[in-house]
C-alpha cells in the first residue's frame, strides 16, 4: 500500500518543482530564439541546459533509487537545523534537576 500511496518524482524531483524547471528552459529557449541569436549561441544554451540538469539530475536520480525520495527537502531541513544547542538559561539542566 505504500507504494501505490507514494508521489510521482521526476527526475527525484516533484511534478511541481519539475514542472517550473521546464517552464524555465522553456522560456530561455523562446527568448533566445525571438532575440534572433545566432544558432551557435541557442544550440550552445541548449547544450548548456542539458549537461548542467543532467549533472544536477543525476544526484537527485542516485538519492531516488537508493530510497531517498525527499532529498532535496532533506538537505533544506539539513541547512535550517542549528548545528548546536546553547541552552543560555539553563532550562534542560532545571528540567534534568527536577526528573532526579
Amino acid at each position: 500500500m505504500r507504494k501505490i500511496n507514494k508521489p510521482i518524482k521526476f527526475f527525484g524531483l516533484s511534478s511541481g518543482q519539475f514542472a517550473v524547471f521546464m517552464l524555465v528552459v522553456a522560456l530561455i529557449i523562446i527568448f533566445s530564439i525571438f532575440k534572433q541569436l545566432h544558432p551557435v549561441f541557442i544550440i550552445g544554451i541548449v547544450s548548456g541546459i542539458l549537461g548542467l540538469s543532467g549533472m544536477l539530475f543525476g544526484t537527485l536520480k542516485k538519492e531516488h533509487k537508493a530510497g531517498n525520495p525527499d532529498y532535496l527537502t532533506g538537505i533544506s531541513v539539513r541547512s535550517a537545523t542549528p548545528r548546536q544547542i546553547r541552552d543560555k538559561k539553563q532550562i534542560f539542566k532545571f528540567i534534568l534537576q527536577r526528573s532526579k
